[in-house]
């Protein structure tokens, strides 16, 4: 009987530490891309899911991915608002309407849309194949962070997202595995040079 807990423990431990490089790569620095012409260079975080309002076994979405990028020392985020089409309305994003974190000790950074955007239809599945097929409304949605910005987030994580859109607001509560990841990376593109 020992035996077998050791060998049960043994594959879980195996197990385990094969899964932790999976997620400590999820948290890096893409390739930095080079415009030749100009000299410049713009350094992207890997995109990460980082709220879910829905299970993933549910054909109803609404999640929230992210990515930062920064170019001659700005730095821009981005989420993308991924949504169902049989639950949601097409919506859109104005340059100006607000995005909204707040932060664990219930202080609020207010961050600007940068530009107008339409989302756009992304379907999944198959009909020659019979698989699942589901649609969904997915934008890139980008914003411009400050100094300021930064400090406000280093000093108490992430806990939950509003994105405003002329239709109306989306919140998203972010669980604390994913409030690492998204706090890993604004220290990832600060960071980057």
């Amino acid at each position: 009987m020992l035996s077998q807990v050791k060998k049960s423990s043994r594959s879980l431990f195996i197990a385990f530490v094969l899964s932790v490089p999976l997620t400590v790569a999820a948290q890096k620095l893409e390739k930095p891309v080079i415009d030749k012409f100009a000299n410049d260079t713009t350094y992207f975080t890997t995109t990460e899911k980082i709220a879910a309002t829905k299970s993933s076994m549910s054909q109803s979405v609404e999640n929230i991915e992210a990515y930062l990028s920064k170019k001659k020392g700005v730095v821009f985020g981005h989420f993308s608002l991924v949504l169902s089409i049989d639950d949601h309305k097409c919506y859109h994003v104005t340059a100006g309407n607000q995005i909204l974190l707040k932060l664990a000790d219930n202080s609020i950074v207010s961050l600007s849309c940068i530009d107008d955007r339409q989302p756009k239809r992304i379907s999944y599945g198959s009909h020659f194949l019979k698989t699942l097929d589901w649609a969904c409304w997915s934008a890139d949605i980008p914003f411009g962070l400050v100094e300021n910005d930064f400090k406000k987030i280093a000093a108490s994580p992430v806990v939950s997202i509003r994105i405003q859109t002329d239709e109306q607001n989306y919140d998203f509560d972010i669980k604390p595995k994913d409030t690492a990841t998204l706090s890993k990376m604004f220290q990832l593109i600060v960071n980057a040079r």
